[in-house]
């Protein structure tokens, strides 16, 4: 039995209960002529309160223009995602990454947009910030150098701190592993890389060394202290 043309509508506005995201069709005017369940649920709003209202009433109106001209970008092919927030019915801003795309609903031309709510991407983005911000204070406290190697760009981070103590400006440093092995004493390059080697391949759980490592440009090696290399993950890429 063929389904109506109402019963295929239906259908389709059940799967996009569905989802989590907030969806919006838009007429070419943009104004709310379809949304899903999400919208209402999470700011706040009845149905009749949103239908037929530009789309602009569910965002901050200091960002109405930015809106706007994210939208228009999008349509042409010059934007790829807006970032303005959503408003909810009692001001409070969620955070979100929007698309729009054309397309038709009951026969005609119409604006479809998603939005994604970022909240939690954003709170884990200031956590990390905040972590490494802390870091950074502690080893600073402690007159600890730190490095990060990058297996898969083999590109190297070195804290101002770290170069400090090696006898340079940050600006001295290099980015790259193969500075920080040049600084390592010739007698123990092979012994060091050896045990390098070990880890990476997953033989040694923990990579220790005690080595020489050069004092800047004098061509001086001062000891460092043990350092402590493991990856929780088993996954090398650090």
């Amino acid at each position: 039995m063929r389904k109506t043309r109402g019963q295929n509508q239906q259908d389709i506005n059940a799967a996009f209960d569905t989802i989590d995201d907030f969806l919006f069709i838009l007429d070419m005017s943009g104004n709310m002529i379809h949304f899903n369940s999400t919208v209402n649920t999470r700011l706040g709003y009845k149905k009749d309160e949103l239908l037929n209202k530009h789309v602009l009433k569910v965002h901050p109106a200091d960002r109405h223009d930015e809106a706007s001209q994210k939208v228009k970008g999008m349509l042409m092919g010059t934007e790829t995602v807006c970032r303005v927030p959503l408003l909810t019915k009692n001001g409070l801003r969620i955070p979100v990454e929007t698309i729009v795309k054309l397309g038709k609903w009951g026969g005609k031309d119409a604006i479809i947009g998603i939005s994604r709510d970022t909240s939690q991407l954003q709170n884990y983005e200031r956590q990390i910030k905040d972590n490494s911000e802390r870091l950074e204070m502690a080893l600073m406290a402690h007159g600890t150098g730190l490095w990060d190697w990058n297996l898969t760009t083999n590109e190297l981070m070195l804290n101002d701190q770290w170069a400090s103590l090696r006898g340079y400006e940050p600006a001295d440093t290099f980015n790259s592993f193969d500075f920080w092995k040049s600084l390592i004493h010739p007698e123990d390059v092979d012994r060091v890389m050896g045990l390098l080697t070990d880890h990476l391949s997953g033989k040694t759980s923990i990579f220790r060394r005690n080595t020489g490592l050069k004092q800047n440009r004098t061509g001086i090696y001062g000891f460092m202290i043990p350092v402590k290399l493991w990856n929780m993950t088993m996954r090398v890429n650090r």
